[in-house]
């Protein structure tokens, strides 16, 4: 199986939105949330072809969405790299730097 591996602007993304859901929703959502996310890329290691296919921003780049959150992982070698999470209105502008 693949393992997961964070990107550091994934880990950046990932602080922020914890920052942002412990002032507006309290630690325990804030928590609830970052753990339903990590749970979904773990999943997508046993599973790597899951996910929507997003070939058009990069290469063997996938993407799924939680809560109002948009995840894009990239297969590499034998790992799954956590670039980026986004929330759905930015998706429109979306730059990834890898």
């Amino acid at each position: 199986m693949a393992r997961v591996l964070f990107t550091p602007l994934a880990h950046n993304d990932l602080q922020t939105i914890w920052d942002y859901l412990d002032e507006e929703a309290g630690q325990e959502t804030a928590d609830g949330i970052l753990d339903i996310i990590e749970g979904k890329c773990e999943k997508l290691a046993a599973f790597p072809e899951a996910g929507q296919i997003r070939n058009e921003l990069l290469a063997n780049l996938r993407s799924f969405v939680v809560k109002s959150y948009v995840v894009f992982i990239c297969r590499f070698q034998m790992a799954l790299m956590f670039c980026a999470c986004f929330t759905v209105p930015e998706t429109s502008k979306v730059y990834l730097k890898i």
